[in-house]
């Protein structure tokens, strides 16, 4: 059968793929969560906690007050952001602390895209 066929139920009309259109079953890439959705922690759920864990926990996890940076792009965007302001920083005032500080930050960011990198290439495999 060189031709699928298919009959879209509630539409007026028939759709036909052949098999230069058929790819393979696999996914060409690692699919991410959608910009603008938040990734949710389900900490509490997997770990049962004596309730004096739990309050050690509560003060070991920072408060977000901007929710937003929950989400990859906004994530990225910020991160971004601040590495290069920091890294201006740095060089204005040449303060070794700041140059560590924008170093590490570098180091973060290129230890993530190795991260993503391997994780996409462990799907792919």
């Amino acid at each position: 059968m060189n031709r699928i066929s298919t009959l879209n139920v509630g539409i007026e009309g028939f759709t036909h793929v052949s098999l230069e259109h058929v790819e393979s079953d696999f996914p060409q890439r690692f699919q991410l969560l959608p910009d603008g959705q938040a990734i949710a922690t389900h900490l509490e759920k997997l770990y049962d906690l004596r309730p004096s864990e739990q309050y050690l926990i509560s003060l070991a996890k920072p408060k977000l007050t901007h929710s937003e940076l929950l989400r990859p792009d906004k994530y990225r965007q910020q991160f971004d952001t601040t590495q290069l302001r920091l890294q201006e920083l740095a060089q204005q005032s040449g303060s070794r602390t700041l140059t560590q500080a924008a170093e590490t930050l570098q180091n973060t960011q290129l230890d993530q895209r190795y991260l993503t990198m391997a994780l996409n290439l462990l799907i792919q495999v």
